[in-house]
């Protein structure tokens, strides 16, 4: 699929709408949106407006058109292997009628095929919580980094689940830290057959300093800080994404 760049033009269609890289006509339309709603109500991204446009020349925003003129943008970015949300609007008066979910769902293929396995986002305003939910995102865990807003993530593939303790099984225990205590999660380690490639990854938001098991019944191959674990395919800044493992 070609998505992010002008020379790789992306057009899907959904009953007579489209969702593709603006234009300065849809971008202009756009800025004359934000402003009436920042005027009238004191909300929207107006005052995000240098995002909005360095995301267009950059090439990392979607529109959703209908007659040439936008209902709907969305602002991201993709990383190695997580992708992020920064800005999401449907125009005021086209709310309520799924135009939000159909870019969402369309920046997921894209996030996909680039190779993203987690996209995360902060809910601007908080009220959109309920949205996001909507599509599939979850509140992150509480952790000091981002105690000053509501983040969000969703797996973009699917991903190990989380278990009930096991004894003699290979594990990994992630042990989220709190100041309300800690808590410990569980996953089974399932390799495909004949290499050391997880069969589905294993993909949770953390602090890196929150601690990480891998054993094997009693005996332990880890156990110390997440930013120690330099064994294995192991990313984390936001997420903790683990999807080989060495066979011990």
């Amino acid at each position: 699929m070609l998505y992010n760049s002008k020379c790789h033009y992306k057009n899907l269609t959904f009953q007579s709408m489209t969702i593709q890289n603006p234009d300065k006509n849809h971008l202009s339309r756009i800025k004359t949106w934000l402003k009436a709603e920042d005027e009238k109500t004191g909300q929207g991204f107006y005052g995000n407006w240098d995002v909005i446009e360095k995301a267009y020349q950059n090439d990392k925003m979607l529109v959703l058109v209908r007659d040439s003129k936008p209902l709907a943008f969305l602002i991201y970015r993709i990383e190695e292997l997580t992708a992020s949300i920064d800005i999401m609007e449907v125009q005021p008066k086209y709310r309520e009628h799924g135009f939000g979910r159909l870019i969402v769902d369309d920046f997921i293929k894209i996030a996909t095929e680039s190779g993203a396995l987690a996209i995360d986002l902060y809910c601007s305003p908080e009220d959109s919580m309920r949205f996001w939910k909507s599509v599939g995102f979850e509140k992150f865990p509480k952790m000091p980094r981002k105690k000053s807003k509501i983040w969000m993530y969703k797996p973009i593939v699917e991903t190990a689940s989380i278990i009930e303790l096991a004894s003699e099984e290979e594990v990994l225990e992630l042990q989220q830290s709190t100041s309300r205590g800690s808590k410990t999660l569980t996953w089974l380690v399932e390799r495909n057959e004949g290499t050391d490639m997880l069969m589905k990854p294993v993909i949770f938001p953390v602090d890196e300093d929150w601690q990480l098991c891998w054993r094997k019944g009693s005996e332990v191959f880890f156990n110390r800080s997440i930013r120690d674990f330099i064994e294995s395919d192991i990313y984390f800044g936001d997420f903790l994404i683990i999807r080989e493992l060495k066979t011990h």
